[in-house]
């Protein structure tokens, strides 16, 4: 048997052994449902138990729910990457109970033999995936610059070997006029709500001409107080998406000058401002999505084509510094951030992939240490995006 096969076996064997383990991890983070930047009981439930079995543990600054643990020494360094916050109100509708479990489990599997294969193996701990930009946050600080591969599988209805997304950036709009006497005196106020309409009438009215490239939503989340009284401040948050960071700057420059427009038709001022980070459009390592099909069929899974449907997330970032790889593990709910996926995330499917992804992990991670080829076509893929 080659060094290759022996640890392939040795890392699914040491999965399976853990099973229970990893299971409970799952449904442990379900039940503290944390929502961003505040989940210090599921990253204290993961730093514990990577602790007991051997990991050092190390924090990231101004970030005290984001951990780093590791085993081994050297490179090349292989990291999985734990999601591990929920939705506010609807909890875990996007399934990062089976991210973080699964990442975990993928941790022990490499472990069994990275002392032979040098090395390191890294469990990293990334906070507030849904809206706070964790990963961003961290790719700025350096956690991932010595990081030779990067891995994570989410949830979702099939198994898929690849990924797509779009870039985002969010904003705040705000037009302020002034407020009058809507029946005795409409003279004299400026309509900062009338901005905020003409601005959302532009706004459809250009998408017209966007591309399937691209998307923005927009709400108006303050339009008056009273329906006597010209409303004086009107607020809006608005989202822009891209496949690509340079058309999303084209749409964030359209949006700027429909807010413009907007201000000077009505005579209102107006400010727009960036709602947190900027997330990255994911860019797919071929490699390893050729590595991940190929283990999810030596599994007995079979792997589906991914679909046009896209969303955003904060691994992007990450995918632009280091190969990477966001895959996919079924759990019979295809559409998220809603209650079937929640329950779909501890159901038995559910628990199934959170094996399933540790196990198609840890076999990538080994395919990656034994064999120096690997690493340089990983490498080149990445060059070459």
């Amino acid at each position: 048997m080659s060094r290759r096969d022996e640890w392939r076996k040795r890392a699914l064997a040491s999965i399976d052994a853990a099973r229970e383990d990893l299971l409970a991890i799952s449904h442990d983070i379900f039940e503290y449902a944390e929502v961003a930047f505040e989940e210090f009981r599921s990253a204290e439930r993961l730093r514990h138990f990577l602790r007991e079995r051997g990991y050092r543990i190390s924090d990231v600054e101004g970030l005290p729910t984001a951990f780093v643990a590791e085993k081994g020494t050297g490179s090349p360094v292989v990291a999985f990457m734990a999601e591990y916050d929920a939705l506010p109100e609807i909890g875990h509708a996007c399934g990062h109970n089976i991210i973080a479990a699964a990442a975990v489990g993928a941790g022990l599997g490499v472990a069994s033999f990275i002392e032979e294969s040098g090395g390191t193996v890294r469990v990293i701990g990334t906070p507030a995936e849904e809206g706070g930009g964790g990963k961003i946050i961290m790719v700025d600080k350096g956690v991932f610059d010595d990081v030779d591969a990067a891995m994570i599988v989410h949830p979702s209805g099939a198994y898929m070997a690849d990924d797509h997304s779009y870039a985002i950036q969010s904003f705040d709009i705000q037009f302020i006029g002034k407020a009058a006497h809507a029946a005795s005196g409409p003279q004299h106020g400026i309509n900062a709500l009338d901005a905020a309409v003409e601005f959302l009438v532009s706004l459809n009215a250009f998408r017209e001409h966007m591309t399937d490239d691209g998307r923005i939503h927009a709400i108006i989340t303050h339009g008056g107080s009273a329906v006597n009284v010209i409303p004086e401040r009107s607020e809006l948050k608005v989202a822009v998406r891209a496949t690509t960071k340079e058309y999303l700057d084209e749409l964030i420059q359209q949006v700027e000058r429909r807010v413009k427009g907007a201000s000077i038709s009505t005579g209102c001022q107006y400010s727009i401002k960036p709602r947190g980070l900027l997330c990255r459009e994911i860019n797919v390592n071929r490699e390893l999505s050729r590595l991940f099909e190929e283990n999810f069929k030596s599994l007995g899974i079979p792997v589906a084509p991914r679909g046009d449907s896209k969303g955003s997330t904060d691994v992007g970032n990450v995918s632009h510094v280091v190969p990477t790889i966001q895959a996919y593990v079924g759990i019979g709910a295809d559409v998220c951030h809603t209650i079937e996926f929640r329950e779909a995330s501890i159901s038995e499917k559910g628990d199934e992939a959170v094996i399933n992804g540790a196990k198609v992990m840890a076999l990538t991670a080994a395919d990656i240490l034994s064999d120096e080829t690997v690493l340089e076509r990983m490498r080149s893929s990445f060059k070459g995006q």
